[in-house]
């Protein structure tokens, strides 16, 4: 799982409130729909969450099928 700032619409990733990627904290794994710029910063939007995520990262399909393995019960 590699971290990256510009991920391509409809990307599969794993976006993060937090940069450390800690389960405990907000996550969620879906589709880029929409990068956002505001001033300094950028955030993402995925589907199925209306939250603006600060951290994204790069995922395959069997990265993504085995953190919801190990994290699906932590969810936000």
């Amino acid at each position: 799982m590699t971290k990256i700032k510009w991920p391509k619409i409809g990307q599969y990733v794993l976006v993060t409130h937090w940069r450390d990627r800690d389960p405990c904290d907000p996550w969620h794994i879906s589709f880029v729909e929409e990068i956002i710029i505001c001033k300094d910063n950028i955030y993402y939007k995925v589907q199925g969450s209306n939250r603006k995520w600060r951290h994204c990262f790069k995922l395959t399909a069997q990265e993504g099928d085995e953190w919801l393995k190990l994290n699906k019960h932590l969810n936000h």
